[in-house]
């Protein structure tokens, strides 16, 4: 596993963060990454912390991680879009989807030219 982001202090990396991104929550991806993240950063002593930045469109806002003796240097940070964005989430998702790199070429005017 490699990080998303590493914030360095000097020579030596000191936190570790990881980005999420999806549709909709969901509680299972996320434990897998916090479970990630907890065991890639108790193996570099030099990492004094990690956070997890859990981004998602809908759902159910569960998704903050648990934090236990093992975890207590991990924070992780829950984002609902359509929290923020509100009025403006329906006119965001529908271009988000439009514009989105898994839509198939021919819809957003693309050929493969075979």
């Amino acid at each position: 596993m490699k990080p998303d982001i590493l914030i360095w202090k000097g020579r030596h990396p000191r936190f570790w963060i990881e980005l999420k991104d999806t549709g909709v929550a969901k509680r299972i991806a996320a434990q897998a990454d916090w479970d990630k993240l907890a065991e890639h950063c108790k193996n570099y002593e030099t990492i004094k912390g990690g956070f997890l930045i859990y981004v998602f469109r809908t759902g159910e806002q569960d998704s903050v991680m648990k934090r236990t003796k093992d975890t207590r240097t991990l924070w992780s940070v829950s984002i609902r879009l359509e929290d923020f964005l509100n009025d403006n989430f329906d006119t965001w998702d529908a271009e988000y989807v439009r514009r989105a790199r898994y839509t198939r070429a021919a819809d957003r005017g693309l050929t493969s030219g075979h």
